[in-house]
């Protein structure tokens, strides 16, 4: 029997930022799909989505043949706009001929979050602690909001990052702003009022 919908595996304890980004853009675009729950430390290539094999598509480059899966929720969200172009929102909208807005802030999120943190921490607490172990300073954090606060500020149309409606960005912002929020005020709990 042919599989019909696509398959989304995601960590079943619901704290991989890279995960919930895409199990976001699939509610957003409301697709019909099925969810494996898998546990992070026993399978590290989520979040994945096996989509159904077109018959007219022989290739099927959604779905990776050499056996890697794709688990950058970026690109995952790429595919779930193309597969599902018709349906709102649009991921990608365009401000201008010349602009994609969403991607350009794709591309500048990660350069206005703290400089000296390890990026291997991303799916637990994103942007927190050094390579060492030990925190990120306190007012690296600060001048990160201030940023991340400008970012939202520049599409004046509307309460997302491109303007008035939800978009790629925003689904990377997921991972890159709102989980790194959220943890700041654990990170710093006696300190909170500041944030």
């Amino acid at each position: 029997m042919q599989q019909r919908k696509p398959i989304l595996y995601r960590d079943k304890d619901c704290i991989c930022a890279a995960s919930q980004s895409v199990w976001l853009a699939m509610e957003c675009k409301n697709v019909d799909y099925l969810t494996v729950l898998v546990s992070k430390e026993e399978d590290e290539a989520v979040p994945r989505i096996v989509w159904p094999k077109d018959e007219d598509d022989d290739d099927n480059d959604d779905n990776n043949n050499n056996n890697e899966a794709e688990t950058d929720p970026i690109k995952l969200i790429e595919q779930i706009q193309k597969r599902h172009p018709e349906t709102l929102p649009q991921f990608y909208p365009k401000i201008s001929l010349a602009v994609d807005a969403s991607r350009c802030q794709i591309l500048r999120l990660p350069g206005v979050m703290p400089r000296n943190s390890d990026p291997s921490w991303m799916s637990h607490a994103p942007f927190l602690f050094r390579s060492d172990g030990t925190k990120v300073a306190r007012s690296s954090h600060c001048v990160s909001l201030e940023e991340v606060e400008e970012m939202q500020e520049e599409y004046y149309l509307g309460s997302y990052l491109c303007g008035r409606d939800v978009c790629a960005a925003d689904m990377g912002e997921r991972c890159c702003c709102y989980c790194y929020c959220f943890f700041i005020g654990v990170l710093f709990i006696c300190e909170c009022h500041c944030f």
